[in-house]
């Protein structure tokens, strides 16, 4: 494999680069089970990140691997839900509560969508997430406790600190300080196959049912 086609298929995108797509998670998936904890350490990292000073700073922060696969108009997500969906309920809520407008206003493109095979209610409660008590359903329990989480975290913080934070976590590409994930494209050896289920199962193994 040529040098141009591996930077294609794995490169840094931001997370900018990823509104306006639309992800589709395959029922080989698990559902939603980032903890409170984790939410909020992703949130420190990001925010830490952005208050480096100048004499310290990074070009980017770095994410952990999506891997997806071209499937028409979507991308199937064969590993990464749980930080897409972290992110999108961070992304969410600043839409909400500081922004106060949708992304595609403020940044000329809306947030990502995430659509599930067998969780079909899961994307509409995404949209409009409410409290963990009011549903039985633990996909939603667990969506609604991250999303109170995210809430809590950016309670006490003022209108410049939120700005300051949604600046860096949406920089655009030429930006200097940016947070970015690894991009890992496996649609050329997906065709015909069911390579996308092994790659999921290997980088699976061993991690909670």
């Amino acid at each position: 494999m040529n040098d141009v086609l591996v930077q294609e298929k794995l490169c840094l995108k931001n997370i900018y680069e990823l509104l306006g797509e639309h992800f589709y998670i395959p029922a080989y998936q698990r559902g939603y089970r980032w903890s409170e904890i984790q939410v909020k350490e992703l949130l420190d990292d990001i925010w830490e990140f952005s208050q480096q000073t100048s004499s310290e700073k990074s070009a980017f922060y770095c994410l952990q691997p999506i891997v997806v696969v071209k499937r028409h108009d979507h991308w199937e997500l064969v590993d990464g839900q749980q930080r897409l969906t972290t992110l999108y309920i961070i992304l969410h809520f600043l839409e909400k509560e500081h922004l106060r407008r949708e992304l595609q206003e403020a940044y000329k493109k809306p947030l990502y969508t995430l659509e599930y095979e067998t969780r079909l209610e899961s994307a509409s409660f995404l949209k409009n997430i409410r409290p963990a008590e009011e549903t039985n359903n633990i996909d939603f329990f667990h969506i609604a406790r991250a999303y109170e989480a995210v809430s809590e975290w950016f309670d006490g913080r003022d209108f410049n600190e939120n700005n300051a934070f949604l600046s860096v976590l949406l920089a655009k590409p030429e930006t200097a300080q940016s947070v970015k994930v690894i991009w890992y494209d496996l649609t050329d050896e997906c065709v015909g196959n069911d390579y996308a289920v092994d790659v999921f199962s290997r980088i699976n193994i061993g991690k909670i049912p």
